[in-house]
């Protein structure tokens, strides 16, 4: 994704569904989530993990890791763009029944025209 973001941090586990339903809507349904850990050059992390919540329409992440992407000055879009992509992979190799992506795989491919 960007070597910087390598230097400090390492993907773990990718867990696809099962969907959740959000009462609100407000990002969609929950579809799965990534787990992020610390490498040990990281002094962003205090627990020295965290994740990334996939939803359909805003992936979640907390407010510790957005300081330390901005820190790093690499963008939330391509931040997204790079976990969507790892999910998408896991996404097609998951067993049945796995979530539906339609709206999520719509929203993924709007960053294309980012050249992401």
């Amino acid at each position: 994704m960007n070597p910087l973001f390598e230097k400090f941090f390492s993907v773990g586990n990718i867990k696809v569904g099962p969907t959740i339903l959000s009462p609100f809507n407000v990002d969609g349904d929950i579809l799965g989530s990534i787990q992020i850990y610390s490498t040990n050059k990281d002094f962003f992390l205090e627990k020295k993990v965290t994740g990334v919540v996939i939803r359909e329409l805003n992936n979640n992440i907390t407010e510790e890791l957005y300081s330390a992407l901005k820190y790093l000055s690499i963008d939330k879009v391509q931040f997204d763009y790079f976990i969507n992509q790892l999910y998408i992979f896991e996404w097609e190799s998951a067993p049945n029944p796995k979530p539906n992506l339609d709206r999520f795989k719509n929203r993924v491919y709007i960053y294309e025209k980012f050249g992401f």
